[in-house]
């Protein structure tokens, strides 16, 4: 989500300190295309790619998706309340950290069963959405097109509910990278240690989502002085550009694969290493989601 009054979205190669909001990465431009229509089904975002003044010029009209209610077409007049300037400051931090305002709860109503209309919330409010749907709480997009699923099953057009399946999978994939990598990689250190064959420890420095040293301690020993010996002469890792972590994303997946196993444990942990409410990771299972939202 671009950095501007009136922010749209937009896929790029490298993840930029601009003050935009990102998920992913995707294995494709495809991939990262169809994550995008999701949001667009979902969240009346505007679609145009010229960058739009702060205040709409007098006389401006708009395109046919917002006269049938799918962009909020910020690029008409209106009131000074409606850009994002507020928004933006309730929800300035870091590109993972949790969004702020408009929870799907309370967001406009939807319009033609597929997007969310824009009222008195302003452009604000539809931002607000997107970026928690983004970041934190993915009902918003899974609900709207969960629905367009089970629609056109109803009608027998499975070729269409396979493609809205498709751009939904696309964006909860690229979301939960975000939401596990992201927050990982805002950590600075963190020391975990889980048990060995032979009842010794396997101990593991991570430092931004990048492994930083490892060693063992031998059965018997204390394993407290070599957590000390490597930390203290673990790599220098550089902060990245967040939701970006220090390494190749498919390191930081085995790094969090290490740490999701079972009987790992945290020893110390430098920074909020968590996972949202409802976040786009609780949907791992497609199928279930879509019949749950029902």
């Amino acid at each position: 989500m671009t950095n501007e009054p009136y922010p749209r979205l937009s896929v790029v190669r490298e993840v930029s300190d601009d003050g935009a909001h990102h998920i992913g990465p995707f294995g494709s431009r495809r991939a990262a295309q169809d994550a995008v229509d999701a949001i667009h089904e979902a969240v009346p975002l505007r679609r145009c790619t010229r960058r739009l003044p702060k205040v709409a010029p007098a006389g401006a009209t708009a395109c046919a998706l917002a006269e049938i209610g799918r962009c909020s077409a910020p690029c008409l007049p209106r009131s000074p309340d409606s850009t994002i300037e507020s928004a933006a400051d309730a929800g300035a931090g870091t590109t993972t950290g949790s969004a702020s305002g408009t929870a799907p709860g309370t967001a406009p109503g939807r319009a033609n069963g597929t997007a969310i209309s824009d009222t008195a919330g302003g452009y604000a409010a539809t931002v607000d959405l997107a970026r928690s749907a983004m970041l934190g709480d993915a009902s918003a997009v899974v609900t709207a097109l969960s629905e367009q699923i089970r629609r056109h099953s109803r009608s027998e057009e499975y070729e269409q509910a396979g493609d809205v399946s498709r751009r939904l999978g696309s964006f909860l994939r690229g979301a939960s990278r975000t939401q596990s990598i992201g927050r990982l990689a805002a950590c600075p250190e963190v020391v975990a240690a889980r048990p060995t064959e032979d009842a010794g420890w396997e101990l593991v420095v991570i430092k931004h989502a990048r492994l930083a040293a490892t060693a063992v301690a031998p059965r018997g020993e204390d394993p407290r002085p070599h957590v000390d010996a490597l930390r203290a002469t673990a790599d220098d890792v550089p902060a990245p550009v967040l939701p970006a972590p220090a390494c190749h994303p498919h390191e930081a997946d085995i790094v969090l694969a290490w740490l999701d196993r079972p009987g790992t444990r945290l020893v110390e942990i430098d920074g909020v290493w968590s996972s949202p409410v409802r976040s786009a990771l609780s949907y791992d299972d497609l199928a279930a989601a879509v019949a749950s939202s029902g």
